[in-house]
């Protein structure tokens, strides 16, 4: 009924009313799993998919004195690594921009990023994923269809895949129910890594994928994360896209 009422406002050009459903629809299923987002879609979305494939490091700050403190432990606890943030407006469903914090001027960076942030909006903090050992990939995945499809790249995967996209050598898979591979395009080098990832983990991302849809009875959903082809360990999901992002393509539209 939920997804019915949704595109009948959005057919009538409700936007905004059919965001509002969006929330309420999501607030349930955020108390079902125990889980709090903040009426943030972007948020909502991380902690949804965390709850099938786990959670990534990360930490959600605000634009407290108290995020200040959090943010330097969290530098302190990672220091080795390269630190990301990326600030979350509250109706934002893609498109995100990470930033890399300089070392040493992690603090003040953080805080200039506090001064863009509504009551809604947060910024998380992260290890960055991507490096010289990695691909960024997403699977988008349908509950009822024969086929998923693999994408692959370097470095960070809004880059790849979004902001820049057609700037960056990029490989596709597509892979059908009964695990084969159908078609292969793109980058060699990529394609070598995301057949690695296929062969190795295609099985757990695809079924998990699908019982995310149906806990909320979705027609899809396109998984992203991030696979280290050195190591060969379980792949990090930080990000997925749902059938209802379109609602909020419409809020930044009429913005």
């Amino acid at each position: 009924m939920t997804s019915q009422h949704i595109e009948t406002l959005l057919s009538n050009n409700k936007v905004v009313e059919a965001a509002d459903e969006c929330y309420l629809w999501a607030d349930v299923v955020a108390r079902k799993l125990g889980f709090s987002y903040n009426k943030n879609w972007k948020v909502f979305k991380k902690e949804y998919v965390a709850r099938f494939f786990g959670s990534p490091i990360s930490v959600a700050l605000g634009s407290d004195a108290a995020s200040v403190s959090r943010l330097e432990e969290f530098v302190r606890l990672y220091r080795n690594r390269n630190i990301r943030m990326t600030v979350h407006a509250n109706n934002e469903a893609c498109h995100s921009k990470s930033t890399l914090l300089t070392r040493g001027l992690e603090r003040e960076m953080f805080i200039e990023a506090q001064k863009q942030l509504n009551s809604q909006d947060c910024i998380v903090v992260f290890p960055e994923s991507s490096n010289e050992n990695t691909i960024c990939f997403r699977c988008a995945i349908a509950d009822c269809g024969q086929k998923s499809l693999f994408e692959g790249g370097f470095g960070q995967a809004y880059l790849s895949f979004e902001n820049e996209r057609g700037l960056h050598p990029v490989a596709a898979i597509e892979w059908d129910i009964e695990k084969c591979i159908l078609e292969k395009t793109g980058d060699d080098i990529i394609k070598k890594y995301l057949n690695s990832l296929i062969i190795k983990y295609g099985n757990y991302i695809v079924d998990t994928a699908r019982r995310a849809i149906r806990y909320i009875g979705a027609e899809y959903i396109s998984v992203e994360g991030y696979y280290n082809f050195v190591i060969e360990d379980k792949p990090t999901i930080v990000d997925c896209d749902l059938p209802f992002d379109k609602v909020f393509f419409g809020l930044e539209k009429n913005a």
